[in-house]
């Protein structure tokens, strides 16, 4: 079987958007974070989110409050 170089997990270093004029955008911002799996048998999975957001110090959404 033909060896796979994309098979395993690969961390997001940035993400940009470039239109046709040039314009640049940052659609998580110009800190995003994330990561991609592929696996051998073709299954892919991607986590994206936001680095240093705010988390609430309290079990309850509707009670906590925010906080790094």
């Amino acid at each position: 079987m033909k060896q796979n170089h994309l098979v395993g997990t690969w961390r997001l270093a940035s993400w940009e958007n470039r239109s046709t004029d040039g314009q640049v955008t940052y659609p998580f911002g110009q800190n995003a974070a994330g990561y991609i799996t592929y696996t051998e048998d073709g299954y892919m999975f991607v986590a994206m989110f936001l680095k240093n957001v705010l988390f609430f110090f309290n079990d309850c959404i509707g009670k906590g409050t925010f906080g790094l």
